[in-house]
């Protein structure tokens, strides 16, 4: 934190979590699961496509393989880019946090 902030740090309720998100929402909830001192975002998933040899696939990716958030993506720990309009949704367990908007992923 920049300077001397005697604020108590903003908390986010569980529902926050579970509203539409669009743009640059899908960067602020990364970062409230990355600094939820409860979670910490374990048992989080984040789904985006990626293209490869054959074709597009879904990969699964733990929370803590995300190295950074960035204002455009994130990029693993391996040091692969992965650019926020491939994110498909971001799920812990069961209970779906953020999903994409079906427009832009080629579906009606």
């Amino acid at each position: 934190m920049r300077g001397a902030d005697t604020r108590q740090a903003r908390r986010w309720p569980e529902a926050a979590y579970n509203r539409a998100v669009s743009g640059n929402e899908l960067r602020d909830l990364l970062n409230r699961l990355r600094w939820n001192q409860a979670t910490g975002g374990e048992g989080t998933v984040v789904e985006a496509r990626e293209r490869g040899q054959a074709g597009e696939v879904v990969r699964r990716l733990p929370f803590a393989t995300l190295a950074e958030i960035g204002p455009r993506g994130v990029t693993l720990a391996d040091g692969t880019f992965i650019p926020y309009h491939r994110v498909l949704s971001v799920r812990r367990g069961d209970e779906v946090l953020w999903r994409a908007s079906r427009r832009g992923h080629g579906e009606a």
